[in-house]
């Protein structure tokens, strides 16, 4: 299945989130290339992972999920953040406190992200 390479950017100087490809647009105006429209030490990139939550929201890297987990005592509800795993380079997949996420995961829902919302953590 191909799978869409998408991204957003968290600027840590102005604390804000945005659309990777509205950025790249910005910085193509008045000629200038990204590379010399951006300071990267200022951005944090956040893939698309390809998968959705329960709402049809895009689920990104950096991503804080909610899920319940059915275990043999019931169902027990786990927050985590959404983070790629690597073979070399390549994201190999997409895990969320060690679930593997695919088409097939559970109901998930996203609650926020490490960067707006990190309490959500605690």
């Amino acid at each position: 299945m191909k799978r869409e390479l998408k991204f957003r950017a968290w600027d840590k100087v102005e604390k804000n989130m945005l659309d990777f490809d509205k950025l790249a647009v910005e910085a193509g105006w008045g000629g200038l290339s990204l590379e010399d429209y951006l300071n990267w030490e200022d951005w944090d990139l956040m893939q698309l992972t390809g998968l959705k939550d329960s709402k049809g929201v895009e689920i990104y890297e950096g991503d804080i999920v909610k899920t319940k987990i059915n275990t043999r005592y019931g169902y027990v509800e786990q927050t985590g953040t959404v983070r790629s795993e690597y073979l070399g380079h390549c994201i190999i997949s997409w895990s969320f406190d060690g679930i593997a996420l695919d088409d097939s995961t559970q109901i998930l829902e996203i609650i926020g992200n490490i960067y707006e919302s990190p309490e959500l953590l605690k």
